[in-house]
């Protein structure tokens, strides 16, 4: 898949999953032409990152959590740090409401 087909998919800019990749969050194949080439597992991974990103997680504590470096109890506890549960609950209400 293109990147204006994750792009619309998804729900996010080009600008953010290029930035999601030059951040080593995500690898798309590229084919011979050297466009991006999305498989299912990245479309995947992006989702997990855009869900990630709403409840407030920072993209170093994604990339740890990627990494098995962090685990997401942790994540969500150094998140708090930055927000009031108020704050990630009105977050999370964004991400159950989008899903819905």
């Amino acid at each position: 898949m293109k990147i204006n087909e994750a792009e619309e998919l998804l729900g996010i800019s080009k600008a953010n999953i290029r930035f999601y990749e030059k951040e080593g969050l995500l690898t798309p194949r590229r084919g011979e032409n050297r466009y991006r080439d999305y498989s299912e597992e990245d479309l995947d991974r992006l989702r997990e990152i855009v869900i990630l990103r709403k409840l407030g997680i920072s993209v170093q504590d994604i990339k740890r959590l990627l990494d098995g470096e962090l685990m997401l109890g942790d994540a969500i506890t150094l998140t708090t740090l930055y927000y009031t549960w108020p704050q990630i609950i009105l977050m999370a209400t964004g991400i159950i409401a989008a899903a819905a």
